[in-house]
């Protein structure tokens, strides 16, 4: 079973911040496009991709925006990056070694992203390519999300006022007259096979500026990769709408690109009934909870979308054996 392509949704605050700026209604397009309206602070929550890129799309149409995408990635900080690349970037003695890194890591902020490096004779070109259908507005937003986040990257080596000589989209939508002014000098080319920015070769020895900030564990990208298969990316999809009410069968399928009939027979090859993956995820939500934080336990259960505190207690208990009181208790002495 193919995997739902999915989006780290720290990536999408910058965009949030932006459209609250300007007064849009941004919860209604969440609504509208069927994406949790509640992400404050969940910054390693999984949403649909899809879902996230006609979202964009349909806002930047209604509040008429050219380059959306690189309006809001404008505001990106480095800290919005996943945590393994963060620690693989600043550990990184050169970076050359950091983009390295970055084209290891990249699936973890985009399931569907490759990233890769072409060498050339004074010049490296760092390519990305999202793997899927995508209309030419979403893939501009790809595109651009993916450029200003290597753009962030290089700019951590080579100061905050760095920009690229060549910038290259896939999409062949003309750029708007924002991009042109942020970067005045750079060549852009649209239309094309992958998308690209080039780094010049005697960069590449530069070290980090900001070596201070630099986690103190590195961590591994193979084990916190997003899972490979349908089930598994589902369960990170419904992690973040579980505050907002049980997620029903139709609206699972939904974001997962497929119908109620395909689904469920996809769940039963595995063995698997649809409320038995819910369960599954409100456990998993509420085992790390109770694990990693002093959150009361009766606001656990409302966090994970149960009314009653009993029903949570008894779901809770038949998964784990034990009530989620002793669980906390357990995992302390551990």
């Amino acid at each position: 079973m193919q995997p739902i392509p999915v989006f780290r949704s720290a990536h999408l605050f910058p965009y949030l911040a932006l459209l609250h700026e300007i007064g849009a209604n941004v919860e209604r397009g969440l609504r509208q496009a069927k994406l949790p309206t509640t992400l404050v602070d969940q910054t390693e929550a999984k949403l649909s991709l899809l879902h996230t890129l006609n979202f964009l799309t349909e806002m930047s149409r209604k509040e008429g925006i050219d380059d959306l995408a690189l309006r809001a990635r404008e505001h990106m900080k480095m800290s919005e990056l996943s945590p393994a690349f963060l620690s693989s970037v600043f550990s990184a003695p050169t970076l050359n070694a950091a983009i390295e890194a970055y084209c290891r890591v990249a699936a973890i902020e985009n399931t569907s992203l490759d990233v890769w490096m072409v060498p050339g004779s004074s010049e490296v070109r760092v390519c990305n390519l999202h793997r899927g259908h995508f209309d030419p507005q979403g893939s501009r937003h790809l595109d651009f999300n993916t450029n200003m986040s290597l753009v962030a990257i290089v700019r951590a080596f080579a100061g905050p006022t760095w920009r690229p000589k060549e910038m290259a989209f896939r999409s062949a939508v003309p750029l708007g007259r924002h991009a042109l002014e942020q970067f005045p000098n750079t060549r852009f080319l649209i239309d094309q096979k992958t998308a690209w920015i080039n780094v010049p070769r005697t960069m590449l020895s530069l070290q980090p500026r900001e070596i201070s900030q630099a986690p103190s564990q590195e961590l591994q990208a193979d084990s916190i990769a997003p899972p490979r298969d349908l089930l598994g990316t589902l369960k990170l999809l419904l992690n973040p709408y579980l505050r907002e009410g049980y997620p029903d069968i139709k609206f699972a399928a939904d974001i997962a690109g497929t119908s109620v009939r395909t689904l469920q027979r996809r769940l039963a090859e595995a063995d698997k009934s649809y409320s038995n993956l819910v369960q599954h995820v409100r456990f998993e939500a509420a085992a790390q909870m109770l694990k990693d934080s002093d959150i009361k336990i009766i606001d656990i259960t409302y966090e994970l979308g149960y009314e009653d505190p009993s029903n949570f207690a008894r779901a809770f208990r038949r998964i784990a054996g034990v009530s989620p009181r002793e669980y906390r208790e357990n995992s302390c002495v551990m």
